[in-house]
């Protein structure tokens, strides 16, 4: 309580500190507040709309986040060629250049985003505050009412330009997707023509081709081994006609030659032109002999049987050769195949997407066409301002009074700092080490009580003084 009381008498003491400190302050606020140029804000309200179908049934083709779109749709409509009609309508900025106006008008043009319920600033909303500063306050709600109008104009060209752009790309794309399906179809069918017999379809029957031919060739060879047989016992019977006969002989070396020899063997060939010879030499004594012409009439047919026999068995060995290697060949062929259906399912993969896409980019431009995509609604139209937006009078006001507070302190810290007068019972036990005696309290005469007054009365007179010339400057101004 002891504190408290010395802190009132100190501010008793000092008073003329906070009382000038506190008047000049707000004197500087009043007058920047007051001599500082107004500048008036007209609002617009734009809500962005969703579609009015369900998404999933047509998904619209302007999408993004709503920050960035707001970002991008500044950068297009708040271009030159756009702004230039406005500011020359209204003639805004008559001071500056004709380059520097329309950036002069941009730079006072601010968007906001703020909740679609609320209107209050929430980034990444899906709404947005359309600011216009201007010195005129008609002027800045002519101006918002201008650029609302051109962002909703913007906002439905972009829309139905990036809708059809959009269906136009995916319409050029799937066409060039078709023309890949086709080569590749083309490609496919080239191919099964130039391996036609080692498609993998065609597998299960070289296989069932190649048993086969192999089972007949196992019974081709017994057959041939049987008719060998067969001619070599009729050349046994025929020669045994001649047995005692040089002709007999010679039959029977050519038998055993034949055995251990093939035909084109120079013995071979040696025996059977003497034998030739010899029964040129010996056809009428054979040739009214019945049993002879029985047996070489068997001997010959044997003969043309076992020569078709070996013709049909080169036959089949030529054809198990030429099926084997179409077996060997068919996994390369299998997969080369593969590859190229795989390139022809990816291609038609993409070709099916891109028309679904395309289907759903035709919907799309239908919607931006008829106003039924995500669109700019005004909610709030732009009006005249009733107050200026800056300066914060209030503000600066406040932050004059505590400009004022925050020095009186200081100074009168600083001031009683810098006194060592003794002043009350505490200071003189401070000096003294020791309680005082006894206190004699201040008994004010009719001076002190008029230098009081003539102190009142100069600082009172000096501060009308200075408040009417405050605010007489700021009138002025």
């Amino acid at each position: 309580m002891s504190e408290f009381r010395e802190y009132l008498l100190m501010l008793r003491r000092r008073w003329v500190i906070p009382f000038w400190c506190i008047t000049i302050s707000m004197a500087i606020a009043i007058f920047v507040a007051y001599t500082t140029d107004a500048v008036y804000r007209s609002t617009g309200t734009i809500i962005i709309e969703n579609p009015e179908i369900p998404e999933e049934m047509a998904r619209s083709t302007v999408t993004g986040q709503y920050d960035q779109h707001l970002d991008l749709v500044r950068r297009r409509v708040l271009s030159t060629e756009n702004v230039k009609p406005i500011v020359e309508k209204f003639d805004l900025f008559p001071e500056l250049d004709e380059s520097r106006r329309t950036h002069a008008l941009t730079s006072d043009v601010s968007l906001q985003q703020i909740d679609p319920i609320t209107l209050e600033p929430l980034i990444g909303g899906s709404a947005f505050h359309i600011h216009f500063d201007h010195a005129d306050p008609r002027t800045a709600e002519k101006v918002a009412t201008e650029l609302v109008a051109l962002f909703l104009k913007d906002n439905r060209e972009s829309r139905t330009q990036s809708a059809a752009g959009t269906e136009q790309f995916f319409a050029q794309q799937a066409e060039r997707l078709a023309k890949e399906v086709a080569d590749a179809e083309t490609k496919i069918a080239l191919f099964k023509r130039e391996n036609q017999g080692l498609l993998p379809e065609d597998i299960r029957n070289n296989q069932g081709v190649l048993d086969r031919a192999e089972r007949e060739l196992t019974a081709m060879q017994t057959d041939i081994r049987l008719a060998t047989e067969q001619r070599n016992l009729l050349l046994v019977q025929r020669d045994a006609l001649y047995r005692d006969t040089e002709l007999a002989t010679l039959k029977e070396e050519l038998a055993v030659a034949r055995q251990r020899y093939s035909e084109d063997h120079p013995s071979v060939r040696r025996l059977v032109r003497t034998i030739a010879a010899l029964e040129a030499e010996g056809s009428g004594m054979t040739q009214d002999d019945p049993e002879y012409r029985r047996v070489s009439a068997q001997l010959q047919a044997v003969e043309l049987e076992l020569e078709a026999y070996r013709q049909r068995e080169q036959q089949l060995r030529s054809e198990i050769e030429r099926v084997s290697e179409r077996l060997v060949l068919a996994p390369d062929v299998e997969k080369q195949l593969q590859e190229l259906n795989r390139e022809y399912e990816l291609a038609a993969e993409a070709y099916r997407e891109m028309r679904q896409r395309r289907g759903a980019a035709v919907v799309a431009s239908n919607l931006e066409e008829q106003n039924m995509g995500v669109r700019y609604t005004q909610i709030r139209e732009p009006r005249v301002p009733s107050a200026p937006f800056s300066p914060n009078r209030t503000g600066i006001m406040l932050m004059g009074i505590l400009f004022g507070l925050g020095g009186s302190v200081g100074l009168v810290a600083l001031r009683e700092g810098a006194d060592d007068t003794v002043r009350s019972s505490r200071d003189v036990a401070e000096a003294l080490q020791g309680p005082p005696v006894a206190i004699i309290p201040i008994i004010r005469n009719d001076r002190d009580k008029w230098l009081r007054f003539r102190r009142l009365a100069t600082h009172g007179t000096a501060w009308v003084v200075f408040v009417g010339l405050t605010f007489g400057a700021v009138l002025n101004g």
